[in-house]
């Protein structure tokens, strides 16, 4: 649920908003052609699980709750807006084949803020993004004979990702282009077992905004982003031990976020009016990496229906 508010005049415009989330969902895993009893991993970041949990405990329910604001304050005459956005979800996760019993929480929060200035057709917009996640594992006992319960909790497991990012603007009617720098500093850390991966980047690109109004029933967009990513600086310290098979998962995915990549990333949608409050649209989305000698691409179809 959202609501919020807008008040503007001659010199200022002013808005702001709330919003609240309620969010479930129930797992049950189902392995097919079973040669034996796999092992199930209930991982609580960087490759790392509860020891408990670990085996064919193939059901879990996640439950999640969460709030925002934001606000955006702009100077017409100045032609200089500044929004600011704040979120906040919490997820618990519970382990149905041991009487619901929270096995983890994880805390998400993201912050995001822009400054605006626009000169006629030209502008400079400043942004800050911070996505952050915060883990808590429970201390559990099983030696009073009625099953597993929580002693205690703490927090093992820290995620932070900031950018800073400057943007340049050139619009008109029809078209939006916007070449920008960025640089982002990616920490991830569990606290239990010493492990992190510290990444430092620096991108340059630049996102196209196209919208072509066909006729009065049609009408078709471009949204593109295309950068270029150097890794500055990457420190890690993944687990290495018998479980090779999380470990070289981890150590793959790790590999992948250390190296120099170029990305492109195109959205076409088409949409058609059927009536004032009805449309339907049509999207393609693609997205290519390209680092050393790899490509890896992804494509997704939509559509669907705006009222």
């Amino acid at each position: 649920m959202k609501l919020g508010a807008n008040y503007k005049n001659q010199i200022f415009d002013v808005g702001f908003y709330l919003k609240g989330q309620k969010y479930s969902q129930e797992n049950d895993i189902v392995f097919y052609n079973e040669i034996h009893q796999p092992n199930l991993y209930h991982l609580n970041g960087l490759g790392y699980f509860n020891n408990l949990f670990k085996g064919d405990k193939k059901r879990s329910f996640y439950d999640a709750y969460g709030y925002g604001f934001g606000t955006q304050i702009g100077l017409r005459k100045q032609k200089l807006w500044l929004t600011v956005n704040y979120s906040n979800l919490e997820i618990e996760k519970l382990n149905l084949d041991k009487n619901n019993i929270k096995i983890a929480e994880l805390t998400n929060r993201n912050i995001n803020v822009n400054l605006t200035k626009l000169f006629h057709n030209l502008g400079v917009k400043l942004t800050y993004q911070k996505k952050s996640k915060n883990g808590i594992e429970p201390f559990f006992s099983s030696r009073n004979g009625k099953g597993l319960i929580a002693l205690n909790q703490r927090e093992n497991y820290i995620f932070s990702d900031k950018k800073f990012k400057l943007s340049g603007l050139f619009y008109t009617e029809n078209i939006k282009i916007t070449p920008y720098i960025c640089y982002e500093k990616y920490r991830e850390d569990y606290l239990l077992i010493k492990s992190f991966r510290y990444f430092d980047y620096g991108k340059i690109g630049v996102e196209l905004d196209y919208l072509h109004k066909i006729d009065n029933k049609n009408i078709f967009s471009i949204i593109a982003d295309f950068n270029y990513c150097k890794n500055l600086k990457n420190n890690s310290l993944l687990r290495n031990d018998d479980e090779v098979l999380l470990f070289e998962m981890l150590k793959n995915n790790t590999d992948f976020l250390s190296k120099s990549r170029a990305n492109a990333k195109i959205n076409f949608q088409y949409y058609y009016q059927f009536s004032p409050k009805l449309n339907v649209f049509f999207g393609l989305k693609t997205n290519l990496v390209i680092f050393e000698n790899d490509l890896n691409t992804m494509y997704n179809f939509a559509t669907g229906i705006v009222f």
